[in-house]
């Protein structure tokens, strides 16, 4: 299972439509502009406010190159790194691991984030067609499936199949362990995921897991994700490592970083200009 306290955290809404209605023709078809009906949205309005400007610690870890696997981890020691007080090495930065897969850290602090505001934001903010994904990260986001989507992140416009969420388990996590290790954790969740390119059928398929860690701080919430590109879990729970080539997995790593980045800094200028808009 995986760990949540009683709050509220962002649900992205969906078109309703399964990814198994559309032939992957008719996703690279798909276009990140608006649509005339949800030009005529008053939500739209947001879309064009976007993106959010990066802070600093982003650009820099975007300007600054790969870090060292030292200051990394794998997915199998998640708990020694990121449960527990305090913050790692490295929260914001890219690499390939030793096992050869390709990982990304981003942290997102979101001053001001309280529980009535995600669930407002929830609630009612975007419900038209695909107004909500593609104004979340404008020119990037295509279409969300009841189990997919279609982003751009970075190298190619990809089908994202999703594939299961992530457990505690997964993450050799003992769920009884998790608050008395972090008192201020309230969720640990993510995705398992396959990638596939829309931009070359040739491209192998990257099979890749995505972690969310979030915490209250005295001012908001702070969210700290990281994302390993070239493995999966099977149906014994076992990892399954199926690396990237070594010349594109590294741009994977700095892709999917700067992506997370951009995607969860807008998700914090929507869901705080939305309720002081209408507050």
């Amino acid at each position: 299972m995986f760990y949540a306290k009683d709050h509220p955290f962002l649900i992205p809404k969906d078109t309703g439509i399964p990814s198994d209605e559309f032939t992957f023709e008719q996703m690279k078809a798909l276009s990140a502009d608006l649509s005339e009906t949800e030009k005529k949205c008053p939500h739209a309005k947001y879309y064009y406010e976007l993106p959010a400007p990066l802070p600093q610690e982003h650009l820099d870890a975007m300007e600054a190159g790969p870090i060292d696997p030292s200051e990394a981890f794998e997915i199998w020691d998640y708990g020694n790194y990121m449960n527990k007080i305090g913050h790692c090495a490295v929260e914001n930065g890219y690499c390939v691991l030793p096992s050869g897969i390709a990982y990304s850290a981003a942290r997102v602090i979101q001053e001001g984030r309280f529980d009535d505001m995600t669930a407002y934001y929830n609630q009612y903010f975007a419900p038209e067609e695909c107004l909500f994904y593609k104004t979340w990260y404008p020119g990037n986001h295509y279409m969300h499936f009841t189990d997919g989507a279609v982003e751009d992140f970075g190298f190619g416009r990809q089908f994202i199949k999703f594939t299961g969420l992530v457990e505690v388990e997964d993450l050799r996590l003992n769920y009884d362990d998790i608050d008395k290790n972090d008192p201020a954790c309230i969720s640990i969740n993510g995705s398992k995921a396959v990638f596939h390119d829309l931009t070359d059928d040739s491209a192998k398929d990257i099979k890749g897991i995505l972690v969310f860690y979030h915490r209250l701080t005295e001012n908001g919430r702070e969210m700290r994700m990281r994302m390993w590109n070239g493995i999966s879990v099977d149906e014994n729970g076992e990892y399954v490592i199926d690396p990237l080539p070594a010349d594109k997995a590294l741009k994977v790593a700095k892709c999917c970083m700067c992506h997370l980045m951009q995607e969860y800094t807008n998700d914090h200028y929507l869901e705080t200009k939305f309720w002081y808009d209408n507050h």
